[in-house]
């Protein structure tokens, strides 16, 4: 082979991965316009007229549950305290007086320990406000992180468990509450919110524990969108960035609202 026939392949090869990568790009391009700017957004009524939002007295979980009462959807708060789940209650009907709104105080930490969820009175009182509902929609928002950044070996035991108890076993129980009944009426929509951390960075270190339980979430999001798409129930995982909670503030941090409106299924979502 002469050396200008291995300079012609070499450029052909070239031009040939240019040319994919341009392909994919555009694809992707097209893609996005057609999902936020062409494609009619999902009637979420249709669904059902309960959503069921974990840890929505902050952060992305209040966001949504503004964003869904003004639907007109009804609206199950869950989060540990009684006190912030009335004044959240009470922001959503002075903003959409004609809210329907249930408040669930309960350490969803404790109902996930299987040796005494069960027990717990906090899962008793969640599946009571559900069990005659029609809920069409549930937000997997609740989840805990790191205090700081920390090796994984010097994180303290009990966070760590904590952690998986509250990211993983929680949104892996209410999932399983809600998911019967909308498989028996063929229509649904389960949300889980991730972390980039989990889904678009290659590991996270220093923050091993909480990366992990997200990866969880991603994959069973995955998971389960394959398998309950035959009954009519979209699944999905989010993945922001950071988002402002009462203990992360910064001017680099993403709001609540810009973070639902770039990710939430009340925009345009599958």
């Amino acid at each position: 082979m002469t050396d200008s026939t291995s300079v012609a392949l070499l450029s052909t090869f070239l031009h040939i991965i240019a040319w994919s990568f341009i392909l994919r790009v555009f694809t992707n391009l097209l893609s996005n316009v057609y999902i936020y700017f062409v494609r009619a957004p999902k009637n979420l009524q249709k669904l059902g007229s309960w959503a069921v939002i974990t840890g929505a007295t902050d952060g992305i979980g209040k966001a949504y549950a503004f964003a869904l009462t003004k639907k007109g959807i009804s609206v199950v708060l869950v989060s540990r305290s009684e006190q912030r789940l009335q004044t959240t209650a009470e922001e959503l009907c002075a903003k959409n007086p004609s809210s329907t709104i249930k408040t669930v105080a309960v350490d969803l930490a404790a109902i996930a320990d299987s040796a005494t969820g069960a027990q717990n009175n906090g899962w008793a009182s969640l599946q009571q406000a559900v069990s005659d509902l029609d809920v069409g929609l549930l937000i997997n928002n609740v989840g805990l992180s790191y205090d700081h950044p920390e090796f994984f070996d010097q994180l303290p035991e009990g966070d760590a468990l904590q952690m998986i108890q509250l990211n993983v076993m929680a949104a892996t129980k209410i999932t399983r509450l809600v998911l019967p009944s909308m498989k028996a009426r063929r229509r649904g929509a389960i949300v889980f919110i991730g972390s980039a951390a989990a889904t678009v960075l290659p590991a996270s270190p220093l923050l091993a524990v909480y990366g992990a339980t997200k990866a969880y979430l991603d994959q069973l999001a995955r998971s389960l969108s394959l398998e309950n798409m035959s009954a009519g129930i979209s699944i999905q995982n989010q993945a922001p960035l950071r988002a402002i909670r009462l203990a992360v503030r910064s001017l680099l941090v993403h709001s609540p609202s810009h973070v639902r409106s770039k990710n939430g299924i009340p925009t345009n979502a599958t």
